[in-house]
């Protein structure tokens, strides 16, 4: 569960600061406009980050923030589609940074939670005790 964890906070810390220094909150290094449809994405990526943090520290909260964290992680890809629809034309190199790294980031976040969830099932699958009959 700490490996997912560790997988879900790192990925989503790196797609939240992409997503910020697209959007031109954070850092000089592009000089993108902020955009108000950017928020549900940038809120969730920071939710996962921190909730994966926690999920880190409290080990008695671990397994249930595991299963907020990893679903979370995975529906990135619903904020990053709304800001995306809503991208104005004459915008065009922050929206298509938007696209490229952060959708592509989010469909890898994506895969990650449906195998975090795979692995999380067989592990729990596999330490239950055989069925007398």
């Amino acid at each position: 569960m700490k490996t997912g964890l560790v997988i879900a906070g790192v990925w989503s810390t790196l797609l939240l600061l992409l997503a910020l220094t697209i959007t031109g909150t954070f850092g000089d290094a592009y000089a993108g406009s902020f955009y108000s449809f950017t928020l549900p994405f940038i809120v969730m990526a920071a939710t996962v980050a921190a909730l994966s943090l926690a999920g880190l520290l409290l080990s008695r909260a671990r397994r249930v923030l595991f299963w907020l964290v990893v679903p979370l992680h995975g529906l990135l890809f619903v904020p990053f589609l709304h800001a995306m629809v809503r991208w104005p034309g004459g915008d065009d190199g922050p929206g298509m940074a938007w696209m490229f790294f952060v959708g592509v980031g989010s469909l890898i976040a994506g895969l990650q939670s449906l195998v975090l969830v795979v692995c999380r099932i067989v592990g729990i699958v596999r330490k239950e005790p055989p069925r007398q009959q």
